[in-house]
């Protein structure tokens, strides 16, 4: 049972209690029991969702943190020993080796913002990176795609040597039981409908566009378009 349900009993029994000798103390007394036996509190509602050691609930309000004015990520100031994990809200701008105004977290070291987290790529740059540490790619041996409009606009592939690099380059090389390999298409559709078709070089917009054999170098707008197809 819920922190507010416990509250409510407490209050019908008040002026009961208030009655007896040392009536204030007693309400204390179960006031302390009753909540160190709880398993969860919830704020309000009476029912409050068996994960949660804190549940609250609203459908018009949210829960305000702390608003903090850090003046550097590194100094822990004006927080005081903060523990690790610890959330508020920056009021600063200009706070230096951070994200500006938003919401912080001390991670036992520094204050990292959660919008503009250092260990990820953020859509408006990154500074401060190490080309020895930090790189976009994959860590498995699987290909790494691009997309543009949600449409293949690039590939590298360690496992079949292909390289592809524009709108639909390559478009329709992607299946390694086809053993199309070791091609390179950069290019608006180039090398699109090239599906068995190896060590093939294509730059330009639909440079080899139909093709589908081996061993072809085609450089320049449409060039190689409409080479001989495997029949």
């Amino acid at each position: 049972m819920g922190y507010c349900c416990s509250i409510f009993h407490l209050v019908c029994f008040k002026k009961i209690i208030m009655k007896t000798p040392f009536g204030f103390v007693l309400l204390l007394v179960l006031v302390s029991l009753n909540i160190g036996a709880q398993n969860n509190i919830g704020i309000g509602t009476v029912s409050p969702d068996a994960s949660a050691r804190l549940d609250i609930t609203a459908t018009d309000k949210g829960i305000l943190i702390p608003r903090v004015s850090l003046t550097n990520v590194s100094a822990v100031a004006p927080v005081t020993s903060p523990a690790a994990g610890l959330l508020i809200w920056n009021t600063n701008a200009g706070i230096s080796g951070g994200s500006g105004i938003g919401f912080y977290y001390w991670d036992g070291i520094q204050w990292e913002s959660i919008l503009s987290n250092t260990k990820g790529w953020n859509l408006g740059g990154n500074s401060g990176t190490n080309p020895a540490l930090q790189f976009l790619g994959t860590t498995d041996n699987q290909p790494l795609n691009f997309r543009a409009n949600n449409l293949p606009a690039g590939k590298i592939d360690d496992n079949l040597h292909n390289v592809f690099l524009g709108m639909k380059a390559g478009f329709n090389t992607s299946t390694p039981n086809f053993g199309s390999r070791e091609n390179t298409f950069i290019g608006d559709s180039a090398g699109y409908s090239n599906i068995t078709g190896s060590q093939n070089t294509f730059v330009g917009r639909e440079a080899g566009f139909n093709n589908t054999t081996s061993s072809n170098s085609f450089f320049g707008f449409q060039s190689g378009q409409n080479n001989p197809q495997v029949a």
